[in-house]
């Protein structure tokens, strides 16, 4: 397409918006009939432009390879034209690769006995073409950065051409008034568009950081309510067993209580009993005693008469026999008759005595006292031995409740498990008692009293793991101290 019929179709076209846009028309006009000049020159340098020689390049010699892609680079253009080139290819690369944002590329210059400065130029650009095609990495450019500190105030020299003017060259187009002013149309189109695009990132930025921010919020939130759930959950598991425990503890205390008051009645029971056979007791004895007042009454009054009837048999057989021996022994009347007062009175005397010995003691059996039984009882103690002073040494035990305990076995076999398992431990227990079955759901448990020597306890009282794991023990407080 020539010159003259571009130049005829961006007329057209417009004229074309200016007559569906007068607003748009009128506002390019002004901006046209300010600066157009510096609008032509301010294109030179845009994204626009790079984009329209990466497009030529890609179009002209992209099917290439390195030796054609250089001759005909070569063919259709100079030294001042590939400066430019190189430039625009290299912005287009820092914008794809940033890492590359604050790098230059290198200042190639003629050597001699060298390649000459076109070559070298064109070099680059198909290094950077390929790599804008992706087929090559960035690792690859390292040779066409140059290894100095970019200078931002320098101006680095791109030949004496500019980007547009190359454009131009290579597409055969010449800069007319016309479609300069298409091109500044175009050009405050785009940036209108850039600027647009730019205010519409910043807010999309600022929405996500927003969002982000509120993200993070919510998710704080939510793991703190976690953690509350959590402990409420915790705090309500351990309620539920301080419930099941004081469950536990009650219907022991109330079959405890039950016991203690059937023992109560028990016992009442008894002391009744007791307390009967007593009185039936006292009431025999009472009779007995009655009956032998009467029996003792009766046996004295029968003692009273005989021993009167004796004293009276005695008299008279004495009276007789002094007067039958009165003429025979006169001579001797003054002893015998003191013999005869002398035999007289202990008779009497032997008489009375056993009178009153029967009467006050009818029942008493005089017996003599052994002296076999009487031994001589040792007071001193020998070398100073205190050994005989000693106390009786009794085994105390210490006495607790194990619960929760599992009751899917006989009492017996759990009774010698736990026997086992604390003298695996060096702990001796001397009794075990069921106190009673539980039945909660499915799970049967059982209760127990368990008795542990008092020196053996200490090793059950600080170790918090020493039962199994879910059996649970407490102190046994006996029936006495409910009260």
């Amino acid at each position: 397409m020539s010159t003259s019929s571009n130049t005829t179709d961006l007329t057209v076209n417009h004229e074309h918006i200016q007559a569906n846009d007068d607003l748009f028309a009128d506002e390019i006009e002004d901006q046209y009939n300010i600066n157009n000049i510096n609008l032509i020159q301010s294109i030179t340098d845009s994204q626009f432009n790079d984009d329209d020689m990466y497009r030529i390049i890609q179009t002209k010699f992209g099917q290439l390879d390195r030796y054609n892609f250089k001759s005909e680079l070569l063919q259709n253009t100079d030294t001042d034209d590939l400066k430019p080139i190189r430039s625009s290819l290299f912005e287009l690369t820092k914008k794809k690769e940033h890492v590359l944002l604050e790098s230059r590329l290198i200042e190639r210059t003629h050597r001699e006995n060298g390649p000459s400065i076109d070559e070298k130029l064109s070099d680059d650009i198909y290094t950077l073409f390929n790599f804008l095609e992706g087929n090559l990495t960035s690792n690859e450019l390292k040779p066409l950065i140059s290894r100095g500190r970019r200078n931002t105030n320098a101006h680095f020299d791109t030949g004496e051409n500019s980007v547009h003017e190359v454009l131009n060259k290579m597409t055969n187009r010449e800069s007319t008034q016309g479609n300069s002013y298409i091109l500044a149309t175009l050009l405050e189109i785009k940036q209108s568009f850039n600027e647009n695009l730019k205010t519409l990132n910043d807010k999309i930025e600022t929405i996500t950081e927003k969002f982000e921010c509120e993200i993070k919020r919510l998710v704080n939130v939510v793991h703190d309510k976690d953690r509350q759930i959590y402990s409420l959950k915790t705090e309500l598991y351990d309620e539920k067993e301080k419930v099941t425990r004081l469950r536990s503890e009650i219907k022991l205390q109330s079959q405890d209580l039950k016991d203690q008051e059937d023992k109560i009645r028990t016992s009442d029971e008894q002391r009744q009993n007791v307390f009967n056979k007593i009185i039936n007791r006292l009431e025999s004895i009472d009779g007995k005693c009655k009956t032998l007042g009467k029996n003792t009454m009766s046996y004295s009054e029968a003692l009273n008469r005989s021993a009167d009837e004796n004293i009276q048999t005695q008299t008279k057989s004495a009276n007789s026999e002094l007067d039958n021996h009165q003429s025979l022994h006169y001579e001797n009347n003054s002893i015998n008759s003191a013999k005869r007062d002398h035999v007289y009175n202990q008779e009497n005397t032997m008489t009375k005595n056993n009178y009153v010995h029967s009467y006050a003691r009818p029942n008493t059996v005089d017996r003599p006292v052994s002296t076999e039984q009487i031994q001589q009882i040792q007071t001193q103690v020998t070398n100073g031995d205190t050994s005989v002073f000693r106390g009786v040494v009794r085994k105390r035990s210490r006495r607790i409740v194990l619960y929760n305990v599992t009751a899917d076995k006989p009492f017996e076999l759990v009774d010698t498990a736990i026997r086992h398992f604390a003298s695996s431990k060096g702990v001796n227990i001397t009794f075990v008692k069921l106190l009673t079955k539980r039945q909660y759901k499915d799970i049967a448990t059982y209760t127990l009293r368990v008795n542990i020597n008092e020196r053996d306890f200490a090793v059950v009282e600080n170790d918090d793991f020493f039962w199994p794991e879910g059996v649970y023990w407490r102190d046994y407080i006996p029936q006495n101290k409910h009260q």
